[in-house]
């Protein structure tokens, strides 16, 4: 009865090892996931950005161009 109740401690433990280390796989698996929404969205953030940049790099160019053709003595309108 002893070595019966001993057997039964060690598998509980066991047991109770195993669930702890499911239990730390889950949440590293929850870390991963959140890490890579978090990546996921500076991308995102970094995208929006870019073409901020490049609309606004777009209307500069075009307003210079406009001075220009209006320093030249063209009115922009009528092309």
């Amino acid at each position: 009865a002893r070595e019966m109740s001993l057997e039964m401690a060690e598998m509980e433990a066991e047991a109770q090892r195993a669930e702890a280390e499911t239990a730390r796989a889950e949440a590293e698996a929850q870390r991963a996931e959140a890490e890579t929404a978090r990546a996921e969205a500076e991308a995102q953030r970094a995208e929006a950005n870019a073409r901020r940049l490049e609309a606004q790099a777009e209307r500069e160019a075009r307003e210079r161009a406009w001075a220009k053709l209006k320093e030249l003595g063209i009115d922009p309108d009528t092309l």
